[in-house]
This record gives C-alpha cells, sequence and structure tokens, in this order.
C-alpha cells in the first residue's frame, strides 16, 4: 500500500522537486554488434555477423538492443529501482530506454510495446513489475499502446546466477499467451529492463510467435 501511496504522490513531487539526473558511468554499446541480440565484439565494421550464442539457439525475437552496457551507475540505477523500490530513477531509466529505441527502433511500425512479466507473487512481493513501468513510460513518447498480454504461468527461478543452458531450461513453458489478445500478424516491440543471455525474452518471443505475431523486437536498457 505504502509502494502505492508513492507511486501516486511522485507526479506532484516531481512538480515542485525534480529528481537530479544520472548521467555519470554510462558505457555506451558501440557497435559491431551482433545482428540478432546486440552483443558487441572486438573486430572490424561488419554486417549480417550472429554471435556463437545465437547461432547455437533458435532465436524467436528478430533483433534485440540495449543502449548501455550493464555496468557502473546503469548498473546501480536498475538494482536501485528494481529491489529498493526508488521509483525516482525511472526517470533516469526512461531517458536511457528513449535513447535505445530512437536509436535503433524509430523508423519501426508496432502493435504495441510488450513488458515481460512477473510472476503474481512475486509481483505482489516486489509491489510493481519494472518492465511494465518502463513501458507504461516509453509509451507516452513514442505513441504506442502497452499490452501486457503475456502471463508467467509458473514461478521460475532467479535468473542471476545461472549459465545460458539453465537459464533455458528454468524459463522453458513458463509463459502463456493471456486472454483476450490476438497477436496475428502484427509486430511488437518487447520491454524489459537488462538482457543477458536472452533466455526469458526468446521463450516470451517464441509463444507470440507461435500465436501468429509477424515479428517480435526486444528493447532493455542495458546488454548485460
Amino acid at each position: 500500500m505504502a509502494k502505492k501511496l508513492e507511486i501516486l504522490w511522485e507526479p506532484i513531487v516531481d512538480l515542485f522537486f525534480p529528481r537530479p539526473q544520472v548521467r555519470e558511468g554510462c558505457y555506451v554499446l558501440q557497435a559491431p554488434f551482433c545482428d540478432c541480440c546486440g552483443q558487441p565484439f572486438a573486430c572490424a565494421e561488419i554486417s549480417g555477423w550472429a554471435c556463437s550464442n545465437c547461432a547455437s539457439m533458435v532465436c524467436y525475437f528478430d533483433r534485440a538492443r540495449a543502449f548501455y552496457l550493464s555496468r557502473g551507475s546503469v548498473r546501480e540505477v536498475i538494482h536501485h529501482f528494481k529491489y529498493e523500490s526508488r521509483f525516482w530513477l525511472r526517470v533516469a531509466l526512461m531517458e536511457w530506454l528513449e535513447e535505445g529505441f530512437f536509436r535503433f527502433f524509430k523508423d519501426s511500425h508496432y502493435q504495441a510495446l510488450v513488458p515481460v512479466p512477473l510472476f503474481g507473487r512475486r509481483k505482489r512481493w516486489r509491489g510493481f513489475n519494472q518492465a511494465e513501468i518502463l513501458a507504461q513510460e516509453l509509451a507516452k513518447s513514442v505513441k504506442l499502446p502497452v499490452w501486457n498480454c503475456l502471463r508467467r504461468i509458473r514461478e521460475t527461478e532467479t535468473q542471476t546466477h545461472l549459465d545460458r543452458r539453465e537459464r533455458q531450461k528454468n524459463v522453458h513453458n513458463a509463459f502463456r499467451l493471456a486472454k483476450g489478445y490476438e497477436v496475428r500478424d502484427n509486430d511488437y516491440l518487447m520491454i524489459d529492463d537488462v538482457f543477458t543471455t536472452g533466455s526469458t525474452v526468446n521463450e516470451c518471443a517464441r509463444v507470440l510467435k507461435e500465436h501468429g505475431a509477424r515479428k517480435v523486437d526486444v528493447l532493455t536498457i542495458a546488454r548485460g
């Protein structure tokens, strides 16, 4: 309840006491990088390159991009927002996510923004879904609706300490399409805070593609 009240009061607080902007210690991802997942690599500029991670798995998402590396202040701000409920930091997070959108996806045409869902019990414990808040904030500037069209149907282990194979197994069949949504023949932009191995967003994209989605891109603030 306290978190909900804080969210309601924040617009008033922001009006009279603007929050400081976090900018130091941001490491921008530089090309060249994997055409599929955006993993940077040290090599001469080429196109059509896929990293070993994407080459060894079926990628259901079409492109995944992030503007920053998950390092320094970017990692700290995401952590404080996500685990310590410092909601005012969404201002900086939104700016970073918006930078990624206009760098990589400004010429794309999407039906909706799709946040990666949390399991119900975890969302109730945390009080919010960070991906949903980010999607809602981005929607204001890019003029797209937010579709909560995915449901996490089982609780999964925290991915932080799992390797790529364990992450894929952990999230397999953990999502389904929510009732009342028709995604066939449209393009979608999935939103989350951090892309690490891509196991979670890939499983989400699989559900959308199996229900007829034409294209699923992924935008995150940071690349792990």
